[in-house]
């Protein structure tokens, strides 16, 4: 493409793009660019600005400002807003010293705009972002619920563990997987059924009796019989689960289905990947296939749904059958947030379920939307100041009720 001009550019990262300047710019930075260029652009910028500051800045307010400014890195590596989704995912898979100069060149960018702005936005409660900063994320927490009750933190153990009055073996492998392995013997009639929680601000994988992965998101939950009978392998679940289920024979060479309930269906499979987004707190429960083939049944209604591959069947009143956005339904197994023009309400669901904390808003804010990639491990505070970006918001943090309210 045409390489935009230098006055063009240096109006874009000054926030003053006119006309159709801000989308010719983002295109150019969605392909490969002349770094060395774009930073002569940035530099010069950046001196104007520089050369306007008032030399009796106070000291502190700049270390506050280095300090938040480094929290937001993560939020720079995102796809520039007014391109194809998709296509941008490809684009920005490309090398890992593209997305080095993208990013160095959009936080930058940010940085400008961010010292011209942001403390005029937070004048009325400067301590409100820093208090968000500190909210981070745990990870891998899990506990396992034995039939008598006992709780097993698996988070926190190592190498083998044997609990032989419950006929179970548990083992964690080099990749942080539970490798849960029944002690029960085949010939044994005997069942007992075990539960694995996740809490909030947790995620969780384990390897189930038959071999087949689990990955569990946060506040969520697996029900499951230590040994499956010979007939079929089910389980129950709440939340948002991944599966990647084994093929099974029994003695007749016959393959043995493997049945996930949940509060509103049953998904019957035979060996596959999929994902089942089933919170109590979402509009509808969600099935998407990535390998293989899944039957989808409602429970009140007995409608069925045989889905293939990249396929998602959403059950609400009714079922929906569509075509599904993998990356955005299997980004958080990957760690990371997936937002396409996602709506406020969802968006606060996710992050509630992440990062333990209750975010309200009046109903003016409802069309609020955004689009981009973050990574679950950083803190709130980068979600957070997107959506100011995108809608000049008062933000304030009540500690005592971890709860956030945005108001315009």
């Amino acid at each position: 493409m045409v390489k935009p001009s230098k006055e063009t550019l240096i109006r874009y990262l000054k926030g003053n793009a006119e006309g159709d300047e801000k989308g010719i710019v983002e295109l150019y930075l969605s392909m490969d660019m002349d770094s060395s260029y774009l930073e002569a652009c940035i530099r010069e910028v950046w001196q104007e600005l520089d050369q306007t500051n008032d030399p009796e800045d106070d000291h502190e307010e700049k270390l506050k400002f280095y300090q938040l400014f480094e929290s937001r890195k993560p939020e720079f590596i995102q796809y520039p807003p007014n391109l194809s989704f998709k296509e941008n995912k490809k684009r920005f898979s490309l090398t890992s010293k593209w997305i080095s100069s993208i990013a160095a060149a959009l936080i930058l960018a940010s940085s400008i705009l961010y010292i011209k702005n942001f403390w005029q936005k937070e004048a009325s409660n400067p301590e409100t972002f820093d208090k968000i900063t500190r909210i981070e994320p745990n990870s891998d927490q899990a506990e396992l619920i034995l039939p008598n009750g006992e709780k097993i933190a698996l988070s926190e153990q190592s190498g083998e563990i044997l609990l032989p009055n419950a006929h179970l073996k548990i083992e964690k492998n080099e990749s942080g997987e539970i490798i849960y392995r029944s002690l029960i013997p085949q010939t044994a009639q005997l069942t007992t059924w075990n539960t694995i929680n996740t809490p909030i601000a947790g995620q969780f994988q384990i390897i189930l009796p038959d071999g087949s992965k689990a990955i569990l998101n946060a506040a969520s939950s697996i029900r499951y019989p230590q040994k499956f009978p010979a007939h079929e392998r089910r389980i129950s679940m709440k939340g948002e689960v991944y599966f990647e289920i084994e093929k099974v024979l029994d003695s007749q060479k016959r393959k043995i289905p493997f049945i996930v309930e949940t509060e509103k269906q049953e998904i019957q499979v035979l060996g596959t990947k999929f994902n089942v987004n089933a919170y109590s707190d979402e509009p509808f429960t969600s099935t998407t296939l990535v390998e293989g083939s899944v039957q989808v049944i409602a429970k009140e209604s007995a409608e069925m749904l045989l889905l293939k591959p990249g396929q998602e069947a959403r059950l609400g009143n009714g079922f929906q059958l569509l075509d599904a956005d993998l990356d955005a339904h299997l980004a958080w197994r990957s760690g990371d947030f997936y937002f396409q023009q996602e709506d406020l309400s969802s968006i606060s669901r996710k992050l509630s379920r992440w990062y333990g904390v209750e975010i309200s808003y009046p109903n003016s804010l409802q069309h609020i939307r955004l689009t981009g990639i973050f990574s679950k491990s950083s803190s709130l505070s980068t979600i957070i100041e997107s959506l100011k970006n995108i809608h000049t918001l008062h933000v304030t943090y009540l500690a005592k009720e971890r709860r956030i309210v945005l108001q315009e």
